[in-house]
């Protein structure tokens, strides 16, 4: 690995690093040797904490949107903080959040009364509740779980 990358030259396609391709358009990247001794560590890391060791987290984050995206950002982010690398809490912006919520509210599970894939389902005992002896479970999402106890407040139930 080199310390600095320099590509000045437009005519180049691609440069490629321990795998990952750079985009020819991009005219420097910094990756430190301090970093190249931790095990397990994937070059776009290492490029990220060269990144924030040389001009601080908020500043590495505006250089490193034109090489990554800004899930991909906030991926890193995580993945340093989970192995103690970065220190605090990984910051996000509440896009990204956003991005994020939407995408795992669409993983495949859906609710078993209004059918709309969700990320939070809940287990809730019908048609019998639990106080009750019910043993059957339904797992439905937030907002039927919701109306369902608003519902069953207006009308006596027959079990």
């Amino acid at each position: 690995m080199n310390k600095f990358l320099y590509n000045t030259n437009d005519d180049v396609e691609k440069i490629v690093i321990d795998g990952y391709e750079v985009p020819h358009d991009r005219s420097l990247i910094v990756m430190l040797p301090k970093y190249y001794h931790i095990p397990n560590i994937h070059t776009k890391d290492i490029i990220y904490l060269s990144m924030v060791d040389i001009w601080g987290m908020e500043n590495a984050d505006t250089i490193c949107s034109e090489l990554f995206s800004k899930v991909a950002i906030a991926r890193m982010k995580r993945r340093l903080h989970k192995r103690g690398l970065l220190s605090g809490k990984p910051t996000i912006t509440p896009q990204e959040l956003k991005k994020i919520s939407i995408e795992k509210s669409h993983n495949g599970d859906k609710c078993e009364w209004c059918g709309e894939e969700c990320y939070i389902l809940h287990e809730h005992h019908y048609p019998i509740p639990e106080r009750l002896g019910g043993t059957q479970t339904v797992r439905i999402c937030p907002n039927c779980h919701y109306t369902y106890h608003l519902l069953c407040k207006n009308y006596e139930i027959l079990y």
